[in-house]
């Protein structure tokens, strides 16, 4: 028999053609759906609508869009807030369906407001610049109480953190034993003792512990308000107490997080553990870090950097044990930032060390009215997404902040890059000194003030064209005429990388084509497969494949003992299935014949002779186990039904010619 005879006669079970119909329709449903339009959306989000004075407030201006990233945001208009800060952050969205490909983008631009007296007040409307189009957003309200007197300062929050708060530690737990490293446990990371007042530098704080202790390190323990301390929480489990899961005790440990109430911070955590080996004190511990954060003291004074609590559950032989460990709650000082030498209008947010500033402007020669870049790149150690970065006061020209991305620091570069761009737009012609683009700081290993600026940097402004209104008046001179009033945004050139997107996808032909085709070959597969089942059983045909598939599903049944049957019926169900098969592939009765008629004819059907000595085992095997003890029964069935379905197998292989000289 070739083999495309054997693939039709063994056939394949087809899916339900419902699915082929339900894989048409939902394309054809898509082709109905008409394309929407590109939209842009801009909101602002305030965080709240009710204030206290001096209480600092955090307002989100969200620009969703589906025409490509803003060419510019406006600034928010914030009458009677400070704005202490900004940041931005941008996302990209994709979505598919009802015959659409969108993609979006989701820009947030975050301010940090302080309202300065009572009252309610209104924020916004924000302008976005986008495809040459101006979209606004709508106002918010918000009202401001009186603050509280002799309340402390407010805190000067940097946008884009919050500060953890504190939990009250639980009291140990019954059958449980709570240790915390004590105060007088820190030492210097050599091992020498710190002094009892005024400790400054970096502390290392453990006691080692069987099974467990825990480990915390900081980088210094009087810093500047802003200034960064690095804060580190390392575990040691001992190797006894470690199953197979390393990976999932490790991430599990930590049962509270330290208070960090007072602090903002950075997370410099990896995504994986890397775990190491340490013999101490004759033990053998796993270590790794748990927790690896930056972080910066928001108000002057004495902070704490609250304890931490791991719990490890040890098995035992007659009850768990679980061993708990406190890290050292550890007092940090904060000083002021000195007076002597402060710059007016000096943010406390702009606190760094290593401070590099670089700028550019892009072009260098515009015409009137015509806008271009100027690009400041901060890099260096601090918290750069807190800077208060104004744009400078030019004479001649309007500067409008575009942009601003902050890349945070990670556990293998500590330093943070943000990098803020303005648009300018001048509307004299002449030369334009852009040396007053840049900010104030005060360095903190330095410890003095510090001004980075742009440097040698000027852009060519020369004349614009005379509006046609003014060449059109007789009478005048155009060397009088006023100069045309322009707008921060109506001069903004459109770039090609920001264009409107391309026609999707679905207008085109080939598209539709490919998403159609497989459904509706599916869908005309089955159907085809079903009306020709249909007419077989209107005729009274069997097909061995049909057959062959019945029986083995009947060989499974019993192999797995789900048929429910006592062994003796499934003993029957085996021989039967193997008999159906046969008589399918022989097309005639072969039932009542004796063991050697029936080996007789197999043969002369053309099987080989080793495999009907199987088949015939097989069958006796069958016939002989129905009358042996129950126990044997129960024992052999399955495992008849296993060797009757390899046997099985092979008579579906197996070329057979049946009387007649044609092939079933």
């Amino acid at each position: 028999m070739n083999r495309a005879a054997d693939r039709r006669r063994r056939g394949r079970t087809p899916l339900p053609v419902a699915a082929g119909i339900a894989g048409w329709a939902i394309p054809l449903g898509l082709l109905c759906a008409p394309p929407a339009a590109a939209q842009v959306e801009v909101t602002i989000d305030p965080a709240r609508t009710s204030v206290a004075v001096g209480e600092p407030l955090r307002v989100d201006v969200h620009v969703i869009s589906e025409a490509g990233s803003p060419e510019a945001i406006g600034t928010l208009p914030a009458n009677g807030f400070a704005v202490l800060g900004t940041s931005q952050s941008q996302a990209m969205e994709f979505s598919f369906g009802m015959g659409r490909n969108v993609q979006r983008v989701r820009v947030t631009q975050s301010y940090t407001l302080q309202p300065q007296a009572p009252g309610t007040f209104t924020l916004g409307p924000v302008q976005v610049r986008l495809g040459g189009r101006t979209y606004s957003s709508d106002t918010v309200r918000v009202l401001v109480r009186p603050g509280s007197g002799g309340t402390a300062a407010p805190v000067q929050p940097v946008p884009g953190w919050s500060a953890l708060a504190p939990t009250p530690p639980p009291p140990p737990a019954e059958g449980t034993t709570g240790e915390e490293v004590p105060l007088s446990a820190c030492r210097r990371p050599d091992g020498s003792a710190l002094p009892a007042t005024g400790a400054d530098g970096p502390a290392t704080c453990t006691v080692v512990r069987p099974g467990l202790f825990l480990q915390l390190d900081v980088t210094d323990l009087q810093v500047y308000l802003g200034e960064p301390l690095r804060m580190q929480i390392r575990a040691f489990v001992e190797r006894s107490e470690v199953g197979f899961s390393v990976g999932a005790l490790f991430s599990q440990l930590i049962r509270q997080e330290p208070s960090l109430e007072g602090f903002l911070r950075t997370n410099l955590e990896r995504r994986q553990l890397d775990l190491d080996t340490r013999s101490i004190q004759g033990r053998t511990y796993l270590w790794t870090t748990l927790r690896d954060k930056l972080l910066y003291p928001t108000r002057e004074g004495r902070l704490t950097i609250g304890a931490a609590e791991a719990e490890l559950s040890v098995p035992d032989l007659f009850r768990p044990r679980s061993l708990r460990r406190r890290t050292a709650a550890l007092p940090i000082t904060v000083l002021p930032l000195p007076a002597e030498g402060r710059p007016a209008g000096f943010s406390p947010n702009n606190v760094a060390a290593s401070l590099a500033v670089e700028a550019r402007a892009s072009p260098t020669a515009v015409r009137v009215g015509e806008s271009f870049e100027v690009t400041l790149m901060l890099r260096g150690e601090g918290n750069l997404a807190g800077f208060r970065i104004d744009p400078p006061d030019l004479r001649g020209a309007t500067v409008l902040k575009a942009s601003d991305r902050v890349v945070e620091p990670t556990a293998d570069d500590l330093l943070a890059r943000r990098t803020v761009t303005f648009l300018v737009t001048p509307s004299q012609p002449g030369e334009i000194d852009l040396a007053d683009f840049g900010l104030s700081y005060f360095d903190y290993e330095a410890r003095q003030y510090r001004t980075a600026r742009a440097g040698t940097l000027r852009v060519a402004v020369t004349p614009g064209e005379a509006p046609a209104a003014a060449t059109a008046a007789g009478g005048e001179d155009p060397g009088t005429a006023a100069a045309p009033t322009t707008s921060p945004t109506a001069s903004i050139r459109p770039r090609d990388d920001l264009a409107r997107p391309p026609a999707p996808w679905h207008a085109s032909l080939l598209f539709w084509a490919l998403l159609l085709a497989p459904p509706v070959s599916l869908a005309g597969a089955h159907a085809w497969s079903a009306a020709a089942r249909a007419l077989r059983r209107r005729r009274g045909q069997v097909r061995p494949a049909d057959v062959f598939r019945r029986s083995l599903k009947t060989l499974r049944r019993v192999a797995r003992g789900r048929s429910g049957d006592d062994p003796a019926a499934q003993l029957a169900a085996v021989e039967t299935a193997l008999l159906d098969y046969l008589e399918a592939r022989a097309g005639e009765p072969l039932r009542g014949y004796a063991t050697a008629d029936l080996r007789r004819r197999l043969v002369a059907a053309g099987f080989a002779e080793p495999l009907v000595d199987r088949l015939v085992a097989q069958l006796d095997s069958c016939a002989f186990g129905r009358f042996a003890p129950s126990a044997s029964r129960e024992r052999g069935a399955s495992e008849t039904a296993r060797a009757a379905e390899t046997v099985l197998r092979e008579l579906e292989r197996a070329p057979a010619t049946p009387p007649g000289g044609k092939t079933p």
